[in-house]
């Protein structure tokens, strides 16, 4: 059963895109409101994560068990269909810190990006015995990458 508020919000956004745009442009909508949660549709094994509104297709198992808590972290979603997609998940995607300070990375998509907050952290699912510490020349070295946060 599809949850009143995700139905809700996907009215919401489908009715801006066919204001905003011709009916043929309307394809997908984004919904930041889901940003962090790991999704499937009931009918499709693949998985995605929901960043900036749109999903991102997590590649494998191997990328999945490098990142997050478990995959009781994956939800069931009747709206996966209908959101946009954006660039997937890199294969082998990280997460990283380095040894003198706090923050923590994601590595993916050529570069690292900053996972904001603990709170963050948490609500996109991502796992803190997953953070793999690299020497700080490293983490300099990456492209730095919009901030992950919410």
């Amino acid at each position: 059963m599809v949850a009143p508020k995700e139905v809700f919000w996907l009215a919401v956004a489908m009715i801006g895109l066919f204001y905003l745009t011709s009916p043929t442009e309307a394809k997908c909508a984004t919904l930041p409101e889901l940003d962090g949660k790991l999704i499937k549709h009931p009918n499709n094994p693949a998985v995605y994560i929901v960043h900036r509104g749109c999903k991102r297709h997590i590649p494998n198992p191997l990328t999945y068990n490098q990142l997050f808590v478990n995959w009781g972290c994956i939800k069931p979603n009747h709206l996966t269909n209908a959101l946009c997609t954006c660039a997937p998940i890199s294969n082998g995607a990280l997460l990283i810190k380095g040894p003198t300070g706090p923050a923590v990375y994601l590595v993916s998509d050529g570069g690292k990006a900053h996972i904001k907050n603990p709170d963050t952290f948490n609500r996109y699912c991502f796992d803190w015995n997953k953070i793999r510490v690299v020497p700080d020349f490293v983490v300099k070295c990456l492209r730095t990458l919009p901030q992950i946060a919410v």
